[in-house]
């Protein structure tokens, strides 16, 4: 504190201070010393996990949140270890009577039953963002967004904008057919409408999109929103889409995505919750991944979009939903990167399953298996293409083992591809 003659002087420092970049890494360097010196070693691919082979114990680290997974009887080491340092506080999660059957980790409800794990994001931020929104009391929405609202157009209005084109197109061929051979005659058969600059600008689309950027109160509102339905999103895949599309627009959000946005709030009163169910299962032996992707899925940069979903044994482990950094050219081309962005996650993944799963990792790493819809359309690429398209665009993990497994058409194409 400031006494009296501290005026003009400088103080030292002798800790960290708090929220400072120095504290966080000076705590994990703190951590990390302390179970590294009781017998734990620290994972490579991810600093934030720990193991002791001795005791079977793995640990992972989130700020000051320590999550241990091992025999109830080695845990207390881990308490012991830990309490002889800092000041702790414990919560047990399990089936026995001194344990409780739900605990909270990072504000994520895990309960434990006998069919296995339930996982469930934080329902705080759901009732939040309704909130912040100004939406108590309004109506649910069926979905959390549409794909033409994402492009700026309301589905109402582009439905309504298909059915004047189909009509108009309709009296177009109807005059086309009735061999016309003047303007006037053309006029004539559709019926007295004129086909001039009032025509066309009938038949064209209305997007319907408000790009006035919102106030700065608005703004910071958006943005606040966006940030804790991102938050949320790994543990709600029945939204990873329609938050994708709100987070682009936190820069300058304009009214039409604070529109969305609330749409999204909306979704959320009629489904505030989703529960995530882990059942027990033995030690799976390979690693699934579904993907798709939509061609030019994006009306503003015409990029496309993939999404898919990475499984172990009945285990939905990570859902993503990403825009493509590449145009692609034929609907061919963005499912090949789709692929290699589903190939790419599952490797990424592996390297950090902890050292005691050594047996697992190897199984895991030479068995994939790779969803792809519509896969038949790889087969229009040259095979002398294939391998270079994926060398050339993608450097990232997984890109040399999918070239060279595409040097033909791979089997599980053929043979697992979804029909």
């Amino acid at each position: 504190d400031l006494a009296p003659g501290d005026e003009h002087r400088c103080g030292k420092l002798l800790m960290s201070m708090y929220g400072t970049r120095d504290a966080a890494l000076n705590w994990a360097l703190e951590y990390g010393e302390t179970l590294q010196t009781a017998g734990y070693r620290q994972g490579r691919a991810n600093p934030c996990l720990f193991y002791n082979a001795d005791l079977g114990v793995s640990i992972m680290v989130h700020g000051d949140d320590f999550v241990a997974v091992g025999p109830d009887k080695c845990l207390d080491h881990v308490r012991q270890t830990l309490g002889d340092k800092y000041k702790i506080k414990v919560e047990a999660l399990g089936l026995e009577k001194d344990q409780s059957s739900e605990v909270r980790i990072l504000n994520k409800v895990v309960r434990v039953t006998k069919a296995g794990i339930e996982l469930e994001a934080d329902p705080r931020h759901a009732e939040l963002a309704i909130k912040e929104l100004g939406l108590e009391g309004a109506k649910a929405s069926a979905v959390p967004g549409s794909k033409e609202e994402a492009k700026g157009r309301p589905a109402a209005k582009e439905a309504e904008t298909t059915v004047r084109r189909k009509a108009t197109q309709a009296r177009m061929d109807l005059a086309v057919e009735k061999l016309v051979d003047s303007i006037e005659s053309a006029k004539k058969s559709a019926g007295g409408e004129a086909w001039g600059d009032q025509g066309q600008e009938e038949i064209g689309i209305d997007d319907g999109v408000d790009d006035t950027e919102l106030d700065a109160a608005a703004a910071r509102l958006y943005r606040g929103v966006s940030a804790r339905l991102n938050y949320i999103s790994p543990d709600r895949p029945d939204m990873g889409y329609a938050i994708k599309e709100a987070a682009r627009s936190m820069s300058k959000p304009k009214i039409s995505d604070m529109r969305r946005l609330r749409k999204i709030g909306k979704y959320l009163i009629g489904r505030p919750r989703l529960i995530l169910h882990f059942c027990w299962q033995d030690a799976p032996d390979r690693v699934v991944a579904f993907t798709d992707s939509d061609w030019a899925g994006c009306g503003r940069s015409a990029k496309n979009i993939s999404g898919g979903a990475i499984c172990l044994g009945e285990h939905t482990v990570k859902t993503y939903c990403k825009q493509q950094k590449v145009i692609a050219l034929s609907s061919a081309e963005a499912e090949l990167y789709a692929m290699v962005a589903a190939s790419a996650e599952p490797m990424a993944m592996l390297r950090e399953i902890p050292p005691h799963l050594r047996v697992l990792h190897r199984c895991l790493l030479h068995s994939f298996d790779i969803y792809l819809r519509q896969a038949w359309m790889l087969r229009a690429i040259p095979s002398h293409l294939r391998a270079p398209m994926v060398d050339v665009t993608h450097a990232s993990a997984g890109a040399g083992w999918l070239a060279t497994s595409m040097a033909h058409i791979p089997p599980f194409l053929s043979a697992q591809a979804m029909k």
